[in-house]
């Protein structure tokens, strides 16, 4: 079980580490960062195994159980681990300037500051590029189709999930303007 919050942790983790907020102090973007990880990855994990169970499915799957989706999904993150701990590390010498745009690093930044940061990015690009390769190779083996189709699933269910939300909150907001 603690292995599996840490794996959840580090899924929601993950993407929250390569974007860049606004912070005013840097226990506020650990405080934020660290809660928001546990939710994302709760949400990421179980409900992108679900429409990735559901769209595998329907392009010639075979019927995994549900469990195995997850198992998959949070096996396929483990290398990501490592690179979550580099960026908590980076973090850590160079503060909240971690999550500013790469011109403000450069500009208030030193250079060593500069380096860190981007050694952190690269190293979390190329081992999220290898969660990526090992989701596809697990979700190709429990549901017995080609890699090529996981991989497919995998990249596109990301545009359909933000498509689906965009329209679901155009559709809510006009809803609500009918009452208002």
């Amino acid at each position: 079980m603690p292995v599996m919050i840490l794996l959840l942790f580090n899924v929601g983790l993950s993407p929250l580490f390569s974007r860049r907020f606004d912070y005013t102090s840097l226990g506020e973007a650990f405080l934020s960062i660290f809660g928001l990880g546990l939710v994302v990855g709760l949400i990421y994990t179980f409900v992108g195994s679900f429409l990735v169970k559901l769209f595998i499915k329907r392009l010639g799957g075979q019927g995994a159980i549900y469990k195995e989706h997850v198992q998959a999904l949070l096996i396929g993150f483990f290398p990501c681990i490592p690179a979550n701990l580099v960026a908590i590390i980076v973090v850590s010498i160079t503060g909240a300037l971690y999550f500013y745009p790469a011109e403000y690093i450069s500009y208030y930044g030193t250079p060593t500051d500069t380096l860190l940061i981007f050694i952190a990015t690269m190293l979390g690009l190329v081992l999220a590029l290898w969660s990526l390769i090992n989701w596809t190779v697990n979700i190709s083996e429990i549901e017995k189709v080609r890699k090529w189709v996981a991989l497919f699933v995998l990249i596109i269910l990301p545009f359909v999930f933000i498509a689906s939300f965009f329209v679901i909150s155009y559709i809510t907001f006009h809803i609500i303007q009918l009452f208002i």
